[in-house]
C-alpha cells in the first residue's frame, strides 16, 4: 500500500497555548468545586446531597432578601435629599434659572 500523507491523530501536536488554557481551566474548575464543597459543609454538615442543595438555596435566598431590604432602605434615605448636580454646566443652568425666578415670576 502507498503511504498516506494525511497525519493521524497521534501525529498532530496541540498548540502550547491550548494546553496552558486547558490546564488553567481545569485548575479553576477544581478550585470552584472545592469552594462549593466547603460552603456546603459549613451550611449543612450532614452527608446527604439533597440536603446540601436545599440548605445552599435557602442561604442564598436569605442573602438576597437581606440585600434587597438594604437597597430599599438606601433608596428611601437617598430620596429624602435633593440630588446635587455635579456637572458644572448644570450648576450654571440651575443658578441662572433661580436668578430668573427671583427677578421675575416666569420659571425656566
Amino acid at each position: 500500500m502507498a503511504a498516506t500523507t494525511v497525519p493521524t491523530r497521534a501525529d498532530i501536536l496541540v498548540p502550547e497555548t491550548l494546553l496552558k488554557k486547558r490546564k488553567s481551566q481545569e485548575k479553576a474548575r477544581e478550585q470552584r468545586a472545592s469552594e462549593l464543597r466547603k460552603r456546603r459543609e459549613v451550611l449543612c454538615p450532614c452527608k446527604t446531597f439533597r440536603r446540601y442543595d436545599l440548605t445552599l438555596f435557602q442561604a442564598n435566598k436569605e442573602k438576597r432578601t437581606v440585600i434587597f431590604k438594604r437597597a430599599e432602605k438606601y433608596v428611601k434615605e437617598v430620596s429624602v435629599f435633593k440630588p446635587h448636580p455635579r456637572n458644572p454646566v448644570n450648576v450654571l443652568i440651575v443658578s441662572r434659572c433661580r436668578a430668573r425666578e427671583d427677578s421675575s415670576e416666569t420659571a425656566c
